[in-house]
């Protein structure tokens, strides 16, 4: 079985999620610099990936919290 790359990961793991989305950000602001045409195009993009990103951490955080609450007020199993 070849390895991958999620194996190597916790199951839960926000704090990579979050760490590339400021990653996305910090080469947006670089790219705020340059005038061409071609590197405004790529930092708008940058931008939207990173804001995308944030959104997905936080829809699966809501659901994991979700998921414990309902976990939490499930009636034991007799």
């Amino acid at each position: 079985m070849p390895n991958q790359l999620r194996n190597f990961l916790p199951e839960k793991d926000y704090a990579g999620w979050l760490a590339a989305g400021l990653v996305l950000l910090v080469l947006a602001q670089v790219l705020s610099k340059s005038d061409l045409l071609v590197w405004k195009i790529l930092r708008y993009f940058l931008f939207a990936a990173a804001v995308v990103n944030y959104g997905m951490v936080l829809y699966w955080y809501n659901r994991d919290r979700e998921a414990k609450k309902k976990e939490k007020n499930k009636p034991p199993a007799e």
